[in-house]
């Protein structure tokens, strides 16, 4: 039959006389098969696996599996019996309760402060000021001309954040895909080139066929995921993990902001590798980035919890929401419009304020949710301006910012302000607002916030 059957698969058959056994067969598609203490179990995600069990085994392609409660055998495409390598992780089921929160998703926003926290410090070394990537030093960083960067979801808003900083800090240039468009037409791959995989899950089907079309090219790759030898992270020429840890809610929180971290550290250490940053501005964006888990804690503090739950008991009704933004905002409202519409079911979009008047404004009626982001100073007068167009319209809005402005308290039903750091660090805050505001319509609303309807967290099918 795998013979046969095209296309990719991970299949889990009974047979109606052979109840007491699960056979699996796996093309393509990611299968994972777990050894517990009371039997086996199969999952198309390594994470799942590791909930449950200590023991895992990764299926290759055209491999066939018989689970049983006492035993698992092994079989290669032609029938035979084969031995599979055991790999072996600690249980981590103290993490993957609640605790004292109502769902997975509002525990992982909060965890943020400690998860970047975390990631910064593992990178530091010696005087705590010296960057080091400890998985990449057989990735000749010296020799990069021009990067890739491939992404779904929130990964690829992860990416488009990363191709600002890495273009602004190392100098190079940067072209952002979406995986799935990534397989659709012809590249042209240049000498010195390096393609970058963002996921979260290390699942991701079109992330990974991407990598693979990469690697027939023989152009180095390098993937960014949260999970250890996920699919991704074995095909790509090196990896670095987010290490944030489980993350159980569908809607991605704490680990975008760990892909963001990710970005930021990476974009230092080629610039610095290169000479192309001087040492004055790298110590101060070292010392910047360490500012940033007590700031995002800030955030998280309860007179700002407060205020989003009555922002969000102002717009948990509307049947649209527009996030609008320059610059670096603009993929902040891109992620925070996904965010909204993953939990909350309400119609949102995100559009660059400076195109708002070349067409999007014509959605603009009396009532209209606006939820505007200004986080880069340079910008903010003209942002200002595309949200008074807008307000006169008759959109309501609600403004994130990261500085008072007479004019902004003059039309906006709400502002809330963002702590500051340099522009380049802004998306790291600026999205836990986002995060806690879709968590508090949806919230209000009663939807399934840890697993919307239709969505799962790996995305495992083309």
């Amino acid at each position: 039959m795998m013979q046969r059957v095209h296309g990719s698969y991970a299949l889990a058959i009974m047979f109606q006389d052979d109840i007491d056994a699960i056979w699996l067969a796996k093309k393509d598609s990611s299968m994972f098969v777990g050894e517990a203490e009371d039997g086996y179990l199969a999952a198309s995600d390594w994470g799942t696996i590791k909930a449950y069990a200590n023991v895992c085994y990764i299926m290759d392609n055209y491999e066939i599996a018989k689970l049983s409660q006492n035993n698992i055998v092994f079989y290669n495409g032609k029938g035979e019996e084969v031995n599979k390598e055991r790999k072996f992780f600690s249980q981590t089921n103290d993490i993957i309760k609640k605790g004292k929160f109502k769902h997975f998703m509002l525990k992982e926003i909060y965890e943020q402060p400690y998860v970047v926290d975390k990631i910064i410090n593992s990178f530091f070394v010696d005087d705590k000021t010296h960057l080091k990537f400890k998985d990449l030093e057989d990735f000749d960083l010296s020799g990069i001309k021009k990067i890739t960067m491939i992404g779904c979801g929130s990964s690829f808003y992860a990416a488009c954040l990363g191709k600002c900083v890495i273009e602004e800090f190392a100098k190079i240039p940067v072209r952002v895909e979406l995986s799935s468009e990534f397989l659709c037409h012809n590249h042209i791959y240049e000498e010195g080139e390096v393609v970058i995989a963002i996921s979260q899950s290390g699942e991701t089907f079109d992330t990974l066929a991407a990598l693979k079309l990469v690697k027939d090219y023989n152009i180095r790759t390098l993937a960014i995921t949260n999970v250890c030898n996920s699919s991704i992270a074995l095909t790509a020429d090196n990896v670095i993990y987010t290490k944030a840890g489980p993350e159980i809610a569908v809607a991605t929180t704490k680990v975008f902001n760990a892909q963001l971290i990710i970005c930021y550290l990476l974009a230092i250490k080629i610039a610095d590798v290169n000479n192309v940053i001087d040492k004055k501005y790298y110590f101060e964006l070292v010392n910047e980035l360490k500012t940033l888990p007590a700031k995002i804690k800030t955030i998280l503090s309860i007179n700002n919890s407060h205020h989003i739950q009555r922002v969000a008991s102002k717009i948990y009704n509307a049947h649209d929401v527009y996030f609008t933004g320059r610059g670096i905002d603009y993929f902040i409202a891109l992620e925070s419009s996904l965010k909204m519409k993953e939990v909350t079911y309400i119609h949102a979009e995100a559009y660059a304020a400076g195109e708002l008047k070349h067409g999007p404004i014509s959605l603009i009626e009396k009532g209209t949710i606006v939820i505007g982001i200004l986080t880069q100073e340079d910008l903010i007068e003209k942002t200002i301006m595309n949200l008074s167009e807008v307000r006169s319209r008759g959109a309501n809005l609600i403004v994130f910012s990261i500085i008072k402005n007479d004019k902004l308290e003059e039309i906006a039903e709400e502002v809330i302000y963002i702590p500051q750091t340099t522009k380049f660090f802004m998306p790291s805050l600026a999205i836990v607002f986002m995060q806690l505001l879709a968590y508090w319509v949806a919230r209000k609303k009663g939807t399934n916030i840890d697993a919307p309807r239709n969505l799962a967290k790996s995305i495992t099918v083309e």
